[in-house]
C-alpha cells in the first residue's frame, strides 16, 4: 500500500471518530432538554409541611404573648407573712447592698400597721430577720431611696417597707374580739406564752405540743388571748388549733 492510500484511510478514520462524537453529543443534549436525564444541580423542593413565613408582625410566633411585667414593691402583696416563732434565733448580720439610706438626725418612733417582716435588706426578696406585729413600736433611723425604712428591731438593723409603718399610733391600734364563751383549744407545736401580742413581749413559759389552753379572745394581729395562771396571756394563733395534734413518741437514740 502506498503512502497516498494510507493518508486517505487515516483521514476517513478521523472523520468517522469526530462524527460519532458529534452524534453522541447531540443525543445527550436532546435527552437532557427533554428531561430524560436527572439534574443533580437542582435543589430538592422545600417541604410543604413548614409554616409559611410572614413578614407581618401579627404572624410572629410571640405576637400574642403579653409583655413581661417586672413586679415592683408597689405591685406585690403586703409583706405580712409571719416566720415561725422559735425560742432561740440566730440572726444574720447586715451586709452591704446597692441602695442609699437617708439617715434622720434622730430616731423616730413609728408603729406597725400590720404584721410586718423586718428584712436584712430593703427588698422583699431579702432574708427575714425578725417580725413585728401590728401595733408594735419601731424606732426608725432613716429611709432608703427605694421605699423602705431603716429600723432597729431588738438590737438589729433591718428594713421594713414604708407602707407597713405609721407615725399615728391610733391607726395601728390592736383590737381584741372577745369570745362570749371561752374555747378549749390545743397547742399544735412548742410555743411561747407571752405577756402581750408580740414576740418582743416577755415569754412566761414554753408550752409543749398538745397543751390544752382556754382561749377567751382573738386579736386583730393574729394572737389568741388565753387564761394563764388566773390572769391573761397570749399565744400566736399559728400554733393553736381546735384538735389535739398527733404527737409521736420520743425515739431511743
Amino acid at each position: 500500500m502506498d503512502a497516498k492510500n494510507v493518508t486517505r484511510i487515516a483521514l476517513y478514520t478521523f472523520m468517522a471518530i469526530v462524527g460519532a462524537a458529534l452524534l453522541v453529543a447531540v443525543i445527550f443534549f436532546i435527552a437532557k432538554t427533554t428531561g430524560a436525564l436527572g439534574d443533580d444541580s437542582t435543589a430538592p423542593p422545600e417541604s410543604t409541611n413548614a409554616p409559611p413565613q410572614s413578614s407581618t408582625a401579627t404572624d410572629a410566633a410571640d405576637s400574642t404573648d403579653a409583655p413581661e411585667t417586672k413586679q415592683t414593691d408597689e405591685t406585690r402583696p403586703p409583706d405580712t407573712t409571719a416566720p415561725p416563732e422559735t425560742t432561740a434565733q440566730t440572726l444574720p448580720a447586715v451586709t452591704e447592698a446597692p441602695f442609699t439610706v437617708n439617715s434622720y438626725d434622730s430616731p423616730v418612733e413609728m408603729y406597725a400597721l400590720y404584721n410586718a417582716n423586718a428584712r436584712i435588706r430593703p427588698s422583699v426578696d431579702s432574708d427575714i430577720m425578725v417580725m413585728v406585729y401590728q401595733g408594735d413600736p419601731v424606732n426608725v433611723y432613716g429611709e432608703t431611696d427605694n421605699g423602705w425604712y431603716h429600723v432597729r428591731v431588738r438590737g438589729y438593723d433591718a428594713y421594713i417597707r414604708m407602707d407597713l409603718l405609721t407615725s399615728d399610733a391610733t391607726q395601728a391600734e390592736v383590737t381584741v374580739e372577745e369570745y362570749a364563751t371561752p374555747k378549749m383549744m390545743y397547742t399544735q407545736s412548742r410555743v411561747n406564752v407571752r405577756e402581750s401580742w408580740t414576740t418582743s413581749a416577755t415569754a412566761f413559759e414554753l408550752y409543749e405540743a398538745g397543751t390544752e389552753v382556754t382561749v377567751t379572745g382573738h386579736t386583730s394581729n393574729g394572737w389568741y388571748r388565753i387564761v394563764y395562771n388566773e390572769s391573761v396571756a397570749y399565744i400566736s394563733d399559728d400554733y393553736v388549733g381546735e384538735n389535739m395534734p398527733v404527737i409521736e413518741p420520743d425515739r431511743e437514740p
